[in-house]
């Protein structure tokens, strides 16, 4: 016992040294106490206490090691697994051995083992296992539970880890109960239930004595526990709709070092919650209360931010400009976060730039100019703030923007991005000015190119615009002397332009009318352009057809007859076709104006024959020869030049037409034209009377009708007149029954017509058939079959009438009440007439002259019925006063249907109606007289003698 005692005490001994000498000295301890732990006995009485400091030693190295692990940022990696199974085994084998009150730590150790190497189910099992042994003290106790609800914690299981947390609390042994709060506030929070958590975490605030992890009864609190707890509260506080008031508990019961820093913290959460106005309104209370500028900066930048994603964008650029005026004090911007804050400014405005790219807002623009009066050495920021002053038309600030981030990269100041070099963007501040169109703009930025640019690579362009703004300003003296200077420049550069200032001076010359001087400098250019010596050389010809052009803007006939006289000063003979045509153009326009349209026609024709004619000027010349033709009435050559023009001015239909008209007036087929003029015109009028045009032309009427039916049929009355005209050039029954079948016309006069004829057709056959029938008495069937057979035509000749009646046909009735009523008298006669037949009698000849009497009767009283109808129809003079108009309407063949009716009528009209009805069917169609060739001939000619003679 002695042995084991100074052989334990001598192990301790060494543990106390080595543990002293750290990490290493640590390693080579387990490894001794491991080699003196195997070669213990069973039975030796220090085994068991070796054993144990030897699991412990393997537990904390395997701590020690996580703890290195994640302080390297690894979250995956498993170093201490070997020594945690190591220990766990240890553990193990002297748990049996050791004594009561030692066993809760040992398992509840085991378990905290068992979690580490993810035995999770062993170690609820221990710490299940620690909480109900009867001999377990209750600290131990204590720490299982505490133990069970952290693992169930980490399992997400939060009621199961809030009931062991509970537990832990009700114990009045427990000495981490502020701890245990805290996690029961992170357990309701995870349930849903904000409220709770804050009430939980605001109650360990308050609460001192729960300040602590760890409580030993000495009340101490632990201010990084408390900075911990509040930094939560402020994120459980942005959960819910949180304020002013939060923040001010959260300020409170911070620790003083972290209180604006958790206050901050809940407004950062607020904004990330979406909260943006209770955000700003505890950024606004950090604010107050904050004495770094930096951070008070960092603060302001974030209202702003918050104002402008809530829409508020005046207020956020009033915020703006705040911040920009922090970072404006000398040492606010300082250390590590400078590059950030600064960063988050500029973010500000790119970010909003990017919504209001298109159609930047005058906010926007005070916000750039704040930010580039504050950082003004950022090139990038200068062009953009240049392109928004573009945008709005500012000319004169773009240019000036455009300019100051050319000459800072000029510097050696690199932009964050990329954008135009200095030489593009001293070319785009000219674009700019020119677009503006000012002039003294346009100077400027050309100045500004010419005494900055390192490369003068655009110099001849810029110094000919420089020039030309004095050719536009019509102070042509200057002008040309500026442009010769440019055209005569040593150095290198864009040669077309130089050729191009050389033909602008002499235009300057041109318009001053310093013809000699021309010559001079014409010359002079033809030795230096080589190239356009030939082109130099016909300058004089240019000259003239310029003078000419600028002749013939003047108003009136003066400036034409100038221009008239200086273009007939030219030499067309050795002159290029481009000149020649432009001769020809200017020839024809002002033999227009000047009316010498024998000239207009000749200089056409001329300029027709020319080969280098564009598509426009082809099109010129095209129009002006129909034009002149057609005011000389030659419609042949109008229509021939008409054909080949494009016409782009008039609707396909407008040009069809056109041709169509020329081609009748020259006597030539139409019908194609007129064809295609139905196919291109949408207005339904005009397309029916060009179609109604076609079938009067056509040698097939009805078949032209068919076959423009559909457009026709919209107007009801052109269609059925159309038929009419047709018809009666070829009055067939076939095509009587197909017109009257069309119902489009149903309702029209010609409807009627038709139908009148076609009623007339079927009248007259029976009306002769019944005046010539007659009733034979020469025997008993005979005179039954005769007298069934009359009453038989004379209700076919009542069934007709029907027919007319429905209709409601003045002419039809009244022939056929005419017919009926003369036809049931002479059957009421004949009937009466009959003879008595033999061996009858006297009696029976009674009855049987009362039964014919009775027969007969009903047709003496329709026959008067129907006499005394006639007279009302011939009574009524409006129908005859319709048919004269109907007859007046009429011309031709279609009059003939008319002139026939009233041929009908006249036969049983009253004797005081015959000499009108005779009047009316021998009145003369009244007939165009045309004025004889020789006449028309003679008009003609004065027209093509005075085309513009309105009396001609």
């Amino acid at each position: 016992m002695m042995l084991g005692a100074i052989r334990i005490y001598s192990v301790f001994a060494l543990l106390a040294v080595l543990y002293s000498q750290g990490a290493v000295a640590n390693d080579l301890l387990i490894e001794k106490f491991t080699k003196i732990q195997v070669k213990l006995s069973d039975g030796d009485s220090s085994k068991v206490p070796v054993t144990l400091r030897l699991a412990d030693m393997l537990s904390e190295r395997a701590r020690k090691a996580s703890m290195k692990e994640l302080e390297s940022g690894c979250i995956t990696c498993t170093a201490g697994e070997k020594d945690r199974k190591r220990a766990l085994q240890y553990y193990k084998e002297v748990l049996p051995k050791v004594a009561v009150s030692q066993k809760g730590r040992i398992l509840a150790q085991m378990g905290h083992l068992y979690e580490m190497t993810g035995e999770e189910n062993k170690a609820l099992s221990l710490y299940q296992k620690v909480i109900h042994q009867k001999d377990t003290p209750e600290v131990a106790k204590i720490e299982a539970k505490l133990s069970l609800a952290e693992a169930y914690f980490k399992k997400r299981q939060y009621e199961v880890a809030k009931k062991y947390y509970e537990q832990v609390l009700k114990s009045p042994e427990a000495k981490r109960k502020g701890l245990a709060h805290y996690k029961v506030a992170w357990c309701e929070f995870n349930s849903g239930h904000v409220d709770l958590a804050i009430q939980r975490l605001v109650k360990v605030l308050k609460s001192p004595e729960l300040l602590s992890r760890n409580s030993s009864g000495v009340i101490s609190v632990d201010t990084q526990f408390q900075s911990e707890v509040s930094r939560d509260l402020a994120t459980f506080y942005s959960k819910r709709k949180s304020g002013l008031e939060e923040a001010k508990l959260l300020y409170q019961y911070s620790p003083e070092e972290t209180r604006l820093e958790n206050v901050q913290h809940l407004a950062a959460e607020l904004e990330r919650m979406g909260d943006a106005s209770s955000a700003v309104k505890v950024y606004g209370f950090v604010l107050n209360r904050q004495s770094d500028p930096g951070l008070r900066l960092e603060g302001q930048i974030r209202i702003a931010q918050l104002k402008y994603n809530a829409g508020d964008k005046e207020n956020s650029l009033a915020e703006y400009k705040k911040a920009l005026n922090l970072w404006d004090r000398s040492g606010v911007c300082q250390g590590a976060h400078c590059k950030e804050r600064k960063a988050r400014l500029r973010k500000y405005i790119l970010d909003w730039n990017r919504v209001e790219k298109e159609k930047p807002s005058t906010l926007l623009t005070e916000a750039y100019e704040r930010y580039v009066e504050t950082f003004s050495k950022e090139p990038d920021v200068q062009v953009w703030l240049g392109q928004i002053y573009e945008k709005q038309n500012k000319g004169t600030l773009a240019v000036q923007q455009y300019l100051k981030s050319a000459l800072l990269q000029q510097n050696g100041v690199k932009a964050k991005v990329k954008i135009p070099g200095p030489e593009a963007l001293l070319l785009k501040q000219i674009e700019v000015a020119e677009n503006s169109k000012t002039s003294d703009l346009r100077l400027r930025a050309y100045n500004n190119y010419l005494k900055n640019s390192k490369k003068q690579a655009k110099e001849v362009e810029v110094r000919y615009q420089k020039a030309k703004l004095l050719y536009d300003s019509e102070n042509y003296g200057p002008a040309s002397e500026e442009l010769r200077t440019v055209a005569l420049l040593k150095s290198g550069g864009n040669a077309k332009v130089k050729l191009q200032a050389a033909h602008l001076s002499l235009d300057a010359l041109s318009l001053l009318k310093k013809d000699e001087t021309i010559g001079i400098w014409a010359t002079e250019y033809s030795q230096v352009f080589l190239p356009a010596k030939k082109e130099f050389e016909d300058i004089a010809r240019k000259s003239v057809l310029n003078r000419t052009a600028s002749l013939s803007q003047v108003k009136g006939e003066a400036g034409a007859t100038q221009a008239w006289a200086v273009l007939a000063g030219m030499k067309v003979v050795g002159a290029s076709s481009k000149d020649r045509i432009t001769y020809y153009k200017n020839k024809v326009i002002l033999a227009e104006k000047l009316r010498k349209y024998e000239d207009a026609r000749r200089s056409v024709d001329a300029l027709l024959r020319e080969k280098g004619l564009t598509k426009a000027d082809r099109e010129f010349a095209l129009s002006r020869k129909a034009w002149l033709a057609e005011l000389f009435l030659d419609f042949k050559t109008a229509l021939d030049a008409t054909k080949k023009l494009s016409l782009k001015e008039l609707k396909p239909s407008q040009k069809f037409l056109k041709l169509a008209m020329f081609a009748d007036l020259a006597g030539r087929p139409s019908k194609k034209y007129y064809q295609s003029y139905l196919k291109s015109e949408k207005e339904a009028t005009k397309v029916r009377a060009v179609a109604a045009m076609l079938v009067r032309k056509s040698k097939s009427p009805m078949v032209t009708i068919k076959k423009y039916h559909r457009v026709l049929k919209g107007d009801p009355n052109l269609l059925g007149q159309l038929y009419l005209e047709a018809y009666v050039e070829k009055p067939r029954a076939g095509v009587l029954k197909k017109i009257l079948k069309d119902s489009s016309i149903e309702g029209t006069a010609a409807e009627l017509v038709f139908w009148r004829n076609n009623y007339l057709k079927k009248f007259m056959p029976k009306k002769e058939q019944l005046a010539k029938h007659k009733i034979v008495t020469t025997s008993q069937g005979k005179l039954s079959r005769t007298l069934a057979k009359r009453i038989r035509l004379v209700r076919n000749l009542e069934k007709l009438l029907g027919k007319a009646l429905e209709k409601g046909d003045w002419t039809s009735q009244l022939l056929t009440i005419h017919s009926l009523g003369l036809e049931s008298d002479r059957l009421y006669n004949e009937i009466l007439s009959l003879p008595i037949p033999e061996g009858l009698d006297a009696q029976q000849q009674n009855e049987y002259m009362g039964l014919l009497s009775q027969q007969a009767a009903p047709y003496q009283l329709k026959s008067k019925d129907l006499k005394a109808k006639e007279v009302e129809f011939w009574s009524n003079k409006e129908s005859i006063s319709k048919l004269e108009a109907q007859l007046d309407a009429k011309k031709g063949k279609v009059r003939d249907l008319v002139k026939t009716e009233i041929s009908y009528l006249q036969a049983i009209a009253p004797q005081e109606l015959q000499v009108q009805l005779n009047a009316l069917y021998n009145r003369q169609e009244i007939k165009l007289v045309l004025p004889s060739v020789t006449v028309l001939e003679k008009a003609s000619q004065e027209v093509r003698n005075n085309p513009m003679d309105k009396k001609s």
